[in-house]
């Protein structure tokens, strides 16, 4: 059997036939095909396209130069190139276009890679264009680059490197299998379709519509490798990427370093290639150096992708790979560590006793706690004397009750919050507070009452004793004792870890969930608070030796001065110095009462016993009538 020849046209559509014919002549068969379903039996430029962006990729090469030459051809693969180039993140420094006459355009050439930073430069020139290049180029004066040459450009292969093409020592220059396949693959279908008892006499228009289903699968087996057509039409062959290497003594190696298939795989061999002597190592084209981890790129402006600075993630974000473009946000409970390479699990803050802090406030509680507790002690041992008994001494117990319970409440702030720490603590310390505060109004109205008592005829006679202030001690005291069992029972407080007010820190804190009981307690408190001061305040003056008044005023003004100032200190702190700031106005404030108002009865019960005696309590007319 023997290959075919044109024929002609059939119908208005232009169509090559074939006839096929045995040795001796005779006519087997005619097969026509139309130009639109013509077979590409030289390489598909787009796979070519694919060994260059596949080299490029392979060694990170991303910031190139392209020359090329002005031709409709080149010019269009050139553009199509550089669009697929940028599709996959490698951009291109320069184009230059060289015209057919090239005289300036190749002054203007060596300007540019003088001056470019590009390491890599693609060739897509024709052979004529290359040498006319080569030939008014200073090639000494080249900076040292690497080319790397389309399949156009396979004349470097067969020229004489050694005098012009010094400079293009190490390049990488592209081959494809050069073997005649027109007239195997036509043959092979032929054989198919006459083995399948096709191949006869028929019309041209079925005759092509077979050879065309053959053509599309048929499958052609070299001594190198496998080839076939796609469905477009392109043959799928492979390509060879060749180093070009001259050494010292003027010996010229070209050498097989890598293969592409189309559809199926690329491998190079990196070890095999040498480069040009000027690189020491496997040459690096960026136009900006890979960010290392913790930094993520930040684009230059006006400039391509691949020139960018790199910039430290923000705190709480990471970069654990080179070269990424965006950090990558921590979850909420977890930070990012100094170098912003990890997210770590943020800090579990809370006021504990570990903390200096904390242990410093537990030891003054516990301080002012023993102090209420011996001033109880002294309180009760002198339980008889006049001192002791003239402010009614039964509130007087419950007031140092009350204000050793405060003392040790504080100690519910500090250490891990807990469900049962956060239940206790802001409201059995109001509760326990708002009873000493309750006992100072019960005491002041105690002398209010003794002294008005002593005025004949007065309506107090009749309330003489301790008996009222008692009752209203008690009375005051239960209503705070409703609000926080109200509180507790309806909105708890729960424990809570805010990852909101510090950045690095996860804050254990106990979260009120009422606002509004929370207030309330503070307020009821805050109400019985003032109403002592004034209470107090209006009996400063009355003749009392052993007078109290004074004393709870002087207490309350501490009281209200450490709370009023405590709100805007309170707002302003974060995390475990919140909570430090709310222990320490409870100590000073609890401490203030203690100290105000039993320092003095103590001095006199320890330091001036004489002066502690029943004719101190009474209150002589002289004084009544000086009042």
């Amino acid at each position: 059997m023997r290959s075919c020849r044109h024929r002609g046209t059939l119908d208005d559509e232009r169509t090559i036939c074939y006839e096929v014919r045995f040795s001796a002549g005779s006519l087997i068969a005619v097969a026509c095909q139309t130009q639109r379903d013509l077979y590409r039996t030289i390489p598909n430029e787009y796979h070519q396209f694919q060994v260059i962006l596949q080299l490029l990729l392979y060694f990170n090469w991303t910031w190139i130069g392209i020359i090329s030459t002005e031709d409709d051809s080149n010019i269009k693969a050139t553009n199509e190139l550089k669009q697929l180039l940028g599709y996959n993140g490698i951009c291109v420094e320069f184009l230059v276009v060289m015209s057919l006459s090239m005289l300036k355009d190749v002054n203007k050439l060596f300007k540019v890679l003088k001056k470019s930073t590009s390491t890599v430069i693609i060739l897509y020139t024709t052979s004529e264009a290359f040498i006319v290049m080569l030939q008014k180029m200073n090639i000494k004066e080249l900076p040292s680059k690497v080319w790397i040459s389309s399949v156009s450009l396979n004349i470097l292969l067969d020229l004489d490197f050694k005098k012009i093409l010094s400079a293009f020592n190490g390049s990488l220059v592209i081959t494809v299998h050069k073997e005649d396949i027109d007239v195997y693959f036509l043959a092979k279908a032929l054989h198919e379709m006459y083995a399948a008892k096709l191949l006869v006499k028929q019309s041209p228009s079925k005759g092509i519509k077979k050879l065309n289903i053959y053509l599309k699968y048929v499958r052609l087996q070299t001594t190198e490798e496998d080839l076939f057509f796609t469905p477009q039409g392109d043959v799928v062959n492979s390509f060879g990427i060749l180093n070009w290497v001259l050494y010292p003594n003027g010996t010229e190696v070209k050498r097989h370093v890598g293969t592409f298939l189309p559809l199926q795989q690329f491998a190079i061999n990196k070890t095999a290639i040498m480069w040009n002597p000027n690189f020491t190592e496997i040459p690096q084209s960026m136009c900006s150096e890979i960010c290392t981890h913790g930094k993520r790129k930040s684009l230059q402006m006006g400039m391509v992708p691949c020139c960018f600075d790199c910039v430290p993630c923000s705190d709480g974000e990471i970069a654990n790979l080179s070269g990424m473009e965006n950090c990558i946000k921590c979850p909420e409970t977890f930070w990012s560590n100094t170098n912003k390479t990890i997210c770590i699990v943020k800090t579990i803050e809370y006021l504990s006793y570990d903390d200096h802090l904390g242990l410093a406030l537990a030891a003054i509680a516990i301080i002012f706690a023993v102090t209420s507790t011996l001033v109880m002690i002294i309180y009760v041992k002198h339980r008889n004397t006049a001192i002791v008994r003239a402010n009614n001494q039964h509130l007087s117990y419950v007031l140092l009750i009350a204000l050793t319970l405060s003392f040790v409440c504080s100690l519910l702030f500090i250490g891990l919050p807990t469900d049962i720490t956060c239940l206790l603590r802001h409201s059995l310390f109001l509760f326990v507070f708002s009873v000493a505060i309750s006992s100072v109004l019960g005491k002041t109205i105690t002398v209010i009452f003794a002294f008005n008592a002593a005025k004949p005829g007065h309506m107090f006679i009749k309330w003489k004793g301790s008996r009222v202030s008692i009752g209203l001690t008690t009375v005051c005291c239960l209503v705070e004792f409703l609000i926080c069992v109200t509180w507790t029972i309806c909105t708890p407080p729960i424990v809570e870890f805010d990852s909101k007010t510090s950045h690095d820190k996860l804050i254990l804190q106990c979260l009120d969930v009422s606002m509004f009981f929370f207030s309330l307690a503070i307020s009821y408190v805050g109400f019985l608070a003032l109403l002592s001061f004034f209470v107090a305040y209006s009996a400063r003056k009355l003749p009392d030796n052993f007078n109290e008044a004074q004393h709870i005023t002087f207490s309350m003004v501490i009281f209200c001065s450490v709370w009023l100032s405590f709100i805007p200190t309170y707002l302003s702190t974060k995390g475990k110095y919140t909570v430090a700031v709310e222990v320490f106005a409870i100590l000073i404030s609890t401490a203030g009462l203690l100290v105000c108002i039993f320092t003095p009865k103590c001095y006199v019960i320890l330091l001036k016993p004489e002066l502690n005696d029943k004719k101190h309590i009474k209150i002589t007319k002289k004084n009544y009538k000086k009042y």
